[in-house]
Order: C-alpha cells, then sequence, then structure tokens
C-alpha cells in the first residue's frame, strides 16, 4: 500500500510548530496543541512529568519495535 503525502497539511502544521512562541522550559502548551493532532490521527498520547510527549504508534509487529525521539 502507498501512502500519500498531504503536502499542504503537513506545510501548515510545520509553520505552526515554527511560529509557536514556546521558550526553553516551557514545553508544555504546544505539548497540548501535539496532543491534539496525535489524537486527530487516533493515536495514544501522553507525558512524562517534565512534558516529554509519547506517542505509540503500533505496528504490524511486537518482534521489531522502533522508537523515534523529537525535540520541539
Amino acid at each position: 500500500m502507498k501512502l500519500g503525502i498531504n503536502r499542504e497539511y503537513v506545510l501548515n502544521i510545520a509553520k505552526e510548530l515554527l511560529e509557536f512562541h514556546s521558550p526553553s522550559g516551557f514545553c508544555f502548551e504546544i505539548m497540548e496543541h501535539i496532543r491534539k493532532w496525535a489524537e486527530e490521527f487516533g493515536y495514544d498520547f501522553d507525558t512524562t512529568r517534565k512534558g516529554c510527549g509519547i506517542i505509540i504508534v503500533p505496528g504490524t509487529s511486537k518482534e521489531k519495535e522502533r522508537i523515534i525521539v523529537l525535540e520541539v
């Protein structure tokens, strides 16, 4: 199955992220935006007590797991 990328959606999200006022140490507000986006796609979202976001994307196999780490 080939997945298409909605270029306009990706650019709008990137623009919103880049324009968001979130100085170092003040991540909680942007994490709520990221929570909203994750939940729009049906993914669970959680945060650590220090504000790191966790999105779990189930795969097709439990034998091979991946982790992707991003900094906002």
